[in-house]
């Protein structure tokens, strides 16, 4: 009897730990995608909320087949829009890869989508959230290379987003890898103003052609611009991987490299960018043939193996879309990596799924176990909540190299036996591009820190949500802080768990209420401002403010410049409603200049033109 009851436990325990953390949910939810691309390279995957329902949608290229757009109906399940919305007009195009951002910053998001060689790279304007318009042409974009990923980014900090298109290989015939003419230049595209976007006078210091398959901006070196990480594929045989830091003073981006020993040669697909060990600094995991690079920073920029380190790498097969993201909402990181063979025959090769455990200070591979180890050719892979429960659901974009082959896109439902605590932050910049994409947003619980990074696509052809998602276990929240790309900086100390928040830049937190709202603008409750005034503006000598609404025991004010550095910091009492202070500037150069006041609970900011 004893031996029964012992056997008993321990079944009950091993079903326990063998029920899936992920259901493949495709089906039942509406998806029915194919990406089919002899060249083996396609299969992007964008999300992107289409007409700020808070319900957010998914694009999917097709190589060869139709590219597809879902559109989440908020009952869990998703209706193809492709027709409806326009999207219909790229069944003629041989498309690769695809991400999403407000391109002209008017509140809806718009979508680049890469292509084959011989075709050019199409723009879709989001037209008031109700459908599509193509404006390549008239936008002034260009060129006809096999161009792969796409990442944006304000690289020069003017408050709209800028492109780097990523190109692969010149070739004659197929197989492509065995008829390679030459590796292809990438391209940066300035966006000049609204629906203008051409050639800039952005110098790539050091760059080199290269055949690359996924390209980041990001802040490597921690000083709140945007550098670029550039990824190349055939790295033995032409480039290694390219690092260029921004130098925005000098109108330039200047590669470093080798200097960081990140110029890895390798067969480089995608980036997975996190603040895996929370010691402040970005991380970098590579997707690759075989074992992937790991670069764990110590202090911006000097990076350990991280490899050495942590438990992430099975070394085989090919690597491609990756991430990090907090999976199971218990304040760690997660590492999901898509796994396909370039084989037109059968040949399984399995996703990875790492999750972080603290107790052995590690990562552990629970890929069988969570559900998501399908056999098929993953290429393509994001993270978003798409049933806004508050944990992150998956997309893996599969592509067949034959049209006999199987595999088509996938959903995963996160099906996490308790919720766990959670905070998702939608962003809308204002000074800062409408998208938020770069700005950073720093959680603290005691001495932890959680960060994140607005990221314009990394994971390879593909961009995740721009809603921020941290998984809070059971974290007590001291403070929220938001980092924008202006340069303002925003803090809020009342902050709850399981709570989805809406913050345009300057102004107050508040609750997002995207559970019922049936505009097609965020919903938002009102929220108390300070209703901050400066003048006069432009100001010499001197900038005078004042408050209207309330008072304020004790306050800061400060003065940063466009790249974010402090310039004044006053400490201001007893502050009554229009009362005006001032600030002395006498020592400060012209050029523009945010003023923000903050107290413990909300912070303001205002842009401000200091003259001579």
């Amino acid at each position: 009897m004893k031996s029964r009851f012992l056997f008993l436990i321990f079944f009950v325990g091993l079903n326990s730990l063998s029920a899936q953390l992920y259901s493949d949910v495709t089906e039942e939810v509406g998806l029915s995608h194919i990406t089919y691309d002899p060249n083996q390279m396609s299969g992007g995957v964008s999300i992107i909320d289409f007409n700020n329902d808070g319900y957010e949608d998914i694009y999917l290229t097709g190589g060869r087949y139709s590219d597809h757009f879902y559109l989440n109906k908020g009952d869990g399940t998703f209706i193809d829009a492709t027709i409806d919305t326009g999207a219909d007009s790229m069944v003629d195009y041989y498309t690769v890869g695809v991400v999403a951002g407000d391109l002209d910053n008017d509140g809806f998001t718009d979508l680049f989508i890469t292509t084959q060689q011989g075709q050019p790279n199409i723009c879709l304007r989001n037209i008031n959230g109700q459908y599509f318009k193509q404006v390549s042409s008239e936008a002034g974009f260009f060129g006809t290379k096999w161009s792969t990923s796409c990442t944006l980014g304000d690289v020069d900090l003017d408050g709209d987003l800028d492109l780097y298109v990523s190109n692969f290989v010149n070739f004659s015939g197929d197989p492509f890898f065995r008829n390679i003419i030459s590796e292809e230049p990438n391209h940066f595209i300035e966006n000049k103003d609204t629906w203008t976007f051409g050639t800039s006078e952005l110098e790539f210091v050091g760059a080199t052609d290269g055949c690359t398959l996924v390209s980041c901006f990001t802040d490597i070196d921690d000083d709140m611009d945007p550098d670029l990480y550039v990824v190349n594929d055939f790295g033995s045989i032409y480039t290694p991987n390219e690092v260029f830091l921004n130098d925005p003073s000098n109108d330039q981006m200047v590669e470093r490299a080798e200097e960081y020993g990140m110029d890895v040669r390798m067969d480089g697909m995608g980036i997975a960018i996190g603040d895996v060990d929370g010691n402040g600094y970005f991380d970098y995991y590579l997707s690759n043939i075989g074992e992937c690079p790991f670069f764990l920073t110590e202090t911006g920029p000097v990076f350990n193996d991280g490899n050495l380190r942590y438990n992430v790498n099975d070394g085989l097969g090919f690597s491609w879309g990756t991430f990090f993201a907090d999976l199971d909402n218990d304040s760690y990181l997660e590492l999901f990596v898509a796994k396909g063979s370039i084989s037109e025959s059968y040949d399984p090769q399995f996703n990875k799924l790492y999750t972080y455990d603290p107790s052995i200070d590690n990562f552990r591979d629970i890929s069988r176990r969570a559900g998501i180890d399908n056999p098929h050719k993953g290429r393509g892979a994001a993270y978003a909540d798409l049933n806004n429960d508050g944990l992150l659901d998956l997309v893996v974009n599969n592509v067949r190299i034959k049209e006999n082959n199987e595999g088509n896109a996938l959903i995963y439902f996160n099906q996490g036996s308790e919720p766990g605590n959670y905070i998702k932050l939608k962003l809308e910049g204002t000074v800062s591009n409408r998208s938020g994409i770069g700005a950073q947003v720093q959680l603290f619980s005691g001495d932890r820190m959680l960060k994140r990074e607005v990221t314009g696509g990394s994971s390879y052809l593909s961009n995740n949500s721009y809603i921020v998602h941290f998984g809070t276990g059971d974290m007590v929240i001291d403070s929220l802080v938001v980092l924008w790309p202006s340069g303002m900086h925003q803090s809020f100390n009342q902050v709850s768990s399981n709570s989805f928040y809406y913050l345009k830049e300057t102004n107050d937190l508040q609750i997002y209420d995207y559970g019922n709202t049936t505009s097609t603008r965020p919903t938002v409750t009102s929220g108390k401002l300070f209703n901050l005034h400066v003048f006069p503006n432009p100001s010499r000598d001197q900038i005078t403010f004042n408050i209207n609404s309330v008072s304020l025991n004790e306050a800061f004010v400060f003065l940063y410049d466009g790249n974010g550095s402090m310039m004044v910091k006053k400490e201001l009492k007893n502050l009554k409603p229009n009362t005006s202070q001032s600030l002395d500037i006498t020592h400060i150069q012209p050029g523009v200049y945010y003023l923000c006041l903050n107290n413990s609970i909300r912070s303001q900011c205002e842009k401000v033109i200091v003259i001579d």
